[in-house]
């Protein structure tokens, strides 16, 4: 379960089984002596969410036969409000208090795996606004639903066609009052009737929550979050693109590289085997797991352990890169050599408090001030050479409870904690600035960092921002901007 203040990391599992190699003869061929078939098994790790085959729903769909394209989806299997499938991921507004929202197990979902599901505590109503542009028009609407004993045991359902005016009934006192704690249901509605005729662009949908035996603490519960419809563009995958394991075996002794690749990690895999051909020694290993949509930065020429750094460029900061070193592996024979892969990254997040309505805000652009967070597992070698002029930009589309970002910085594995510092800029819908400033901290990996603050109120004062740093992630600090 995740929450504000605590996430468990996730551990990956890397054990090496040491197979001893023979020829099958009286004499061994004279090349391979001393050499050792090294199967290195990656376990552990959670497997990636694959999309619905072709976004086709027929025959997919666990809770319905439908005909149609999953316009968006959520499978919450990230621990995000991210959508997996979308046809415009920039437009998706969940208004839910960000306080109030964990992730727990979930429900498996073909392809999807059981994962994780969304829980909200004790709220009331909660919506969730999305483009609706160039749909032709709407199947169903479809996810399971299950709750906490103490939670909401009715939902009201509505949707708008007014960015929130008016909303008019689709689901009235839906009683889910038999599905258990430990067990899902079923909710299945019928979009069709809805007319988008008149260039409707955008739906919210509202939730409202009854029937709560102790509306402060229960909790409420959806998973495998689906709308489909009839759209003939392109549906946006809210997935990995890459999602590849490196690594890389020098010679302790010497630094030479010895051994390096990548392995594939198949969607819905939770393991890969690597096998490396090692002489009788002792090594230094690094292994790095990027799942993301653009590659990680390497060398692209590495002949000794001075050649060799890991770095993610700024703009692809939705990036997960778990990694760990193996340091005086002895190869003698078989043997397991454990290791846990830790995140090389930890998660940046801004949480505005303005009283004054920041629908004005269009984007936020967000730069790098620090010095460039390469990461070099081995020594503390200088590349001065590396350049990011990256940015990150971020269409915003703020709420009364959605009044937040977050992106993931790259850092490797620290032992020390180092400076980070960000220019932020808000900009209005004709690209104007609306407020220019900068904020900084010290960090190590595997934490999150939040600035909390005014984004906009703050223009003609002095105002700082609250840091908070939870390393329960394995870390949370708080400073006013």
């Amino acid at each position: 379960m995740r929450t504000n203040a605590k996430k468990n990391f996730y551990a990956i599992l890397l054990i090496v089984s040491g197979l001893f190699y023979s020829c099958g003869k009286s004499i061994p061929d004279p090349e391979l002596i001393g050499e050792h078939q090294i199967r290195f098994q990656v376990d552990g790790f959670n497997a990636s969410v694959t999309p619905l085959p072709s976004n086709d729903v027929k025959g997919a769909h666990m809770l319905a036969e439908v005909s149609g394209k999953v316009l968006y989806h959520w499978s919450f299997n990230q621990e995000s409000l991210h959508p997996d499938l979308a046809i415009d991921k920039s437009s998706v507004v969940w208004n839910i208090q960000t306080d109030r929202i964990s992730y727990v197990a979930g429900k498996a979902f073909k392809p999807y795996e059981a994962g994780k599901a969304l829980s909200v505590r004790g709220i009331s109503e909660f919506t969730l606004g999305i483009s609706i542009k160039d749909v032709k028009s709407l199947g169903e609407l479809a996810f399971h639903i299950s709750g906490s004993d103490t939670g909401p045991k009715k939902l009201d359902l509505s949707y708008s066609k007014d960015d929130g005016a008016t909303y008019l009934p689709l689901l009235l006192n839906f009683d889910f009052s038999d599905v258990k704690s430990t067990s899902w249901g079923d909710v299945i509605q019928d979009l069709s009737a809805i007319d988008l005729s008149g260039n409707v662009q955008k739906l919210v949908f509202k939730f409202i929550l009854k029937n709560a035996s102790n509306p402060t603490t229960g909790t409420f519960k959806i998973d495998n979050f689906s709308i489909q419809g009839e759209y003939d563009g392109h549906i946006e995958e809210g997935v990995p693109a890459i999602r590849k394991l490196h690594y890389y075996i020098f010679n302790q002794n010497d630094g030479g590289l010895v051994a390096s690749g990548e392995a594939e990690v198949v969607s819905g895999s939770t393991q890969v085997e690597l096998p490396v051909a090692l002489s009788s020694g002792r090594y230094l290993a690094s292994f790095v797991l990027n799942q993301s949509t653009k590659a990680l930065i390497l060398p692209k020429t590495i002949k000794t352990i001075d050649d060799f750094y890991i770095y993610n460029s700024f703009e692809n900061f939705e990036n997960n890169v778990y990694g760990g070193v193996i340091i005086g592996l002895d190869i003698d024979g078989d043997q397991h050599v454990p290791i846990t892969l830790r995140r090389y990254y930890s998660e940046i997040r801004f949480e505005f408090t303005d009283v004054m309505d920041l629908t004005k805000v269009a984007n936020i652009e967000i730069v790098q001030e620090h010095i460039l967070p390469y990461y070099v597992p081995f020594g503390n070698r200088v590349f001065s050479t590396l350049t990011d002029a990256t940015k990150v930009s971020m269409p915003t589309t703020f709420g009364p409870d959605n009044r937040f970002i977050q992106f993931n910085q790259f850092l490797g594995d620290l032992d020390n904690v180092r400076d980070v510092a960000y220019l932020i800029r808000a900009y209005d819908r004709d690209k104007k600035v609306l407020r220019e400033f900068s904020v900084s901290s010290a960090i190590k990996n595997n934490v999150q960092l939040t600035f909390k603050g005014n984004l906009l109120d703050g223009i003609h004062t002095d105002g700082k921002f609250v840091i908070n740093l939870d390393e329960a992630w394995g870390g949370s600090v708080e400073q006013p901007f």
